[in-house]
């Protein structure tokens, strides 16, 4: 009975793979700078740019007494 569901399964994975369309395998894989040019290029057309941060500066000499910077 569970050789059955194994061999069953096997099956259903195998038939799966195997039914993989061949555009998904060849599909062009991007290089660093085919990346860093796409980034570059968002960014540049961004008319205004904003971010916010928090930082929490841990001080040697009063380690109960963090400094918050934002």
């Amino acid at each position: 009975m569970i050789r059955t569901r194994l061999l069953t399964a096997t099956l259903s994975i195998t038939l799966l793979l195997a039914s993989t369309p061949p555009a998904v395998a060849q599909e062009k894989t991007s290089t660093v700078e085919d990346i860093v040019a796409a980034v570059e290029k968002h960014y540049g057309e961004q008319a205004n740019f904003s971010a916010t941060f928090d930082q929490m500066v841990a001080r040697q000499h009063l380690p109960d007494r963090p400094i918050k910077k934002s």
